[in-house]
């Protein structure tokens, strides 16, 4: 099995200044992704096979004996496989939709807050932010094993403590601290006996409660030429582990292995802005647009990725 994964992000944000220290806002964002599948089944060094004449699987040696196909093996993770084709069930599947090229697009968890400016100096830009995560984003299916959640499912309160250091000429220092406390919810999950076997028949509507979630952000901007800005940020992520329960008696426990997670990633930006020129009215609005190269380096329990992102957003 291979797997591509690609996507389109479309983030809305409207604020409202209700003072020049206290602002209103929201955050929509809608999400595209498609993940391009190759599944086959290689029988090279297969052992077991399907037999017609005794309706059962078999060693490969037993005569009548045929590899099984990649059709075979999805409905043995699926509907169930119908050995001699006669159109009975000869054995029972998991109900797992097939393993294909999957694509989704929709509304993702929707952010309403607050920001307040406590401190206001010649060098020194401090504030708070406060708000709240709406599970409006479609979560992850458990009977899809490619499928991508556009939410997270749950309700969090978030917070914000930003801090813009700008004693210097055109550049701009930033640390961002960024707790996110994510309230219990109910879900229906696939519940595996171990964490390294996803492949599971039982399913159960369990009581989930999503691990909160500390950042540590820095970063840099320095103004090149006027419009023109190149930025270098550091993000360190750590996630508590998960709580997961429910009343069937399984092995909820394989839900919370390896949930606690940290991660190290850097990023390089170059941007472009029209804020200049619109303020000498040489520029009908304000926008931005800029690309960056972003590395996950390290952390636990999360996979080492990289990417090229482009970005385009436009004030009114």
């Amino acid at each position: 099995i291979s797997f591509e994964l690609e996507g389109e992000d479309s983030i809305t944000l409207l604020q409202y200044g209700l003072t020049d220290r206290l602002s209103i806002g929201v955050r929509i964002p809608c999400y595209w992704r498609k993940n391009k599948v190759n599944a086959r089944l290689d029988t090279t060094f297969a052992t077991v096979g399907k037999n017609p004449f005794i309706n059962s699987l078999a060693p490969l040696p037993v005569p009548g004996t045929v590899p099984l196909t990649t059709n075979d093996a999805q409905n043995l993770i699926g509907r169930g496989l119908d050995i001699n084709g006669d159109g009975v069930i000869d054995i029972r599947g998991m109900g797992f939709k097939p393993v294909q090229t999957w694509s989704g697009k929709g509304l993702s968890d929707i952010e309403i807050g607050a920001k307040y400016q406590y401190l206001k100096t010649n060098h020194w830009r401090l504030a708070f932010t406060g708000g709240i995560r709406l599970p409006t984003g479609e979560v992850d299916d458990p009977d899809n094993l490619v499928d991508v959640e556009l939410g997270k499912g749950a309700y969090a309160l978030l917070f914000y403590l930003n801090h813009d250091y700008i004693g210097f000429k055109n550049l701009i220092l930033n640390t961002t601290f960024i707790y996110d406390l994510v309230l219990p919810h109910s879900e229906v999950l696939r519940i595996p006996e171990n964490v390294n076997q996803p492949i599971t028949p039982y399913k159960d509507h369990v009581e989930r409660n999503v691990g909160d979630a500390i950042e540590l952000e820095t970063s840099g901007t320095y103004e090149v030429l006027n419009g023109f800005s190149i930025s270098l940020l550091y993000r360190y992520y750590y996630k508590l582990k998960d709580i997961v329960s429910g009343n069937r008696g399984l092995t909820y426990e394989s839900l919370e292995s390896e949930t606690r997670t940290t991660q190290h990633v850097g990023m390089a930006s170059l941007c472009y802005s029209t804020f200049p020129l619109f303020q000498a009215k040489k520029f009908p609005f304000p926008m931005t647009a800029s690309v960056s190269y972003r590395n996950r380096f390290a952390g636990t329990n999360l996979l080492k990725t990289q990417y090229l992102s482009l970005s385009l957003a436009v004030y009114f």
